[in-house]
C-alpha cells in the first residue's frame, strides 16, 4: 500500500544520506555512533576493518550523450545490482550508493584481516569490471582506497579511492587502480608534479604571459624529482592529456 511505499522510499533516502555523510571529513563517526546508525538502517554494524572503493563509468560524457536519462538510470541500477550480487555470492558485507551521476561508492565491511579485505575487493572489482565489459556497452574503472580500522577514518579511505581514480589518465581505463599500488610505485610522491602540470596547462589555456616559464619550471622540477623513467613517462603523458 501507499504507506509501505512511502516508508521504503524514506528508508532508501536515509540510507543514501548517511552513506554520503559518513564520507565527509567534517563529520567523522566514532565506532559506537556508526554502529547505531547502521543498525537503524538494517546494515551490518560489526567490523574489524573497512574499505572504500569507487566505481567510475569511463568516458562519462560520451555515455551521457549516447543514452537517454531513463537508460542511464537503468545502467546505474544494473551496475549497483551487479556489485551487490557479487558481494553476496562471496558472502562479503557490502554497501554501495551512487555518490554522483558517474561514480558508485562501495563500502566493504570486513570482519577479517586488512590484507584479506583488500584482496576481497580486488576479486570483487575484477569480477564486476570483466562482467561489465562483456555484457554492457561501456566500461568502468574502480579505484580502491586504503583499509581503515575505524569508521571515523572512512573519509580517508574514500579520498584515497578517488585519488586512485585520478591516475586513469596515465594508467588507463577499464581496470582496477589500487591506492596502495600507486604508493608502492612512488606515484603519491609525484602528486605535487601532477598539480604543477595542471597549473601549466591552465596557464597556457588562459594565455598567460608566463606560461613558458612555468613549463620550464615544471621540467626543472622533474629533473630534481628522482622519479623513475616509467613515472616520468606517465607524468608527461598526463601533461599532454591536460592540454
Amino acid at each position: 500500500n501507499r504507506y509501505l511505499e512511502e516508508y521504503e522510499t524514506n528508508r532508501l533516502i536515509r540510507r543514501a544520506h548517511f552513506f554520503r555523510e559518513q564520507l565527509m571529513p567534517t563529520r567523522p563517526f566514532e565506532r559506537e555512533e556508526w554502529k547505531r546508525e547502521m543498525e537503524k538502517l538494517g546494515l551490518q554494524s560489526e567490523y574489524t576493518h573497512l574499505l572504500m572503493a569507487v566505481l567510475e563509468i569511463d568516458h562519462y560524457h560520451a555515455f551521457a550523450e549516447s543514452y537517454t536519462r531513463r537508460d542511464q538510470t537503468l545502467f546505474r541500477f544494473i551496475l549497483q545490482s551487479v556489485v551487490q550480487e557479487v558481494c553476496q555470492e562471496r558472502r562479503i558485507a557490502c554497501w554501495c550508493e551512487w555518490t554522483s551521476s558517474s561514480q558508485l561508492g562501495i563500502l566493504l565491511i570486513g570482519t577479517e584481516e586488512a590484507d584479506r579485505i583488500e584482496t576481497s575487493m580486488i576479486q570483487i572489482g575484477e569480477h564486476v569490471r570483466a562482467w561489465v565489459e562483456k555484457h554492457l556497452e561501456l566500461t568502468v574503472t574502480i579505484g580502491i582506497g586504503q583499509v581503515v580500522k575505524e569508521a571515523a577514518d572512512l573519509p580517508q579511505s574514500y579520498e584515497t579511492a578517488l585519488e586512485a581514480l585520478d591516475y586513469k589518465s596515465t594508467w588507463g581505463n577499464n581496470r582496477l587502480i589500487r591506492y596502495q599500488a600507486i604508493e608502492e610505485r612512488g606515484g603519491v610522491h609525484s602528486w605535487q608534479q601532477l598539480q604543477q602540470a595542471r597549473q601549466v596547462a591552465q596557464s597556457f589555456r588562459l594565455g598567460e604571459a608566463d606560461w613558458e616559464q612555468k613549463l620550464d619550471d615544471f621540467f626543472a622540477a622533474l629533473r630534481e624529482s628522482g622519479l623513475s623513467k616509467n613515472d616520468l613517462y606517465n607524468l608527461l603523458h598526463y601533461l599532454m592529456f591536460q592540454f
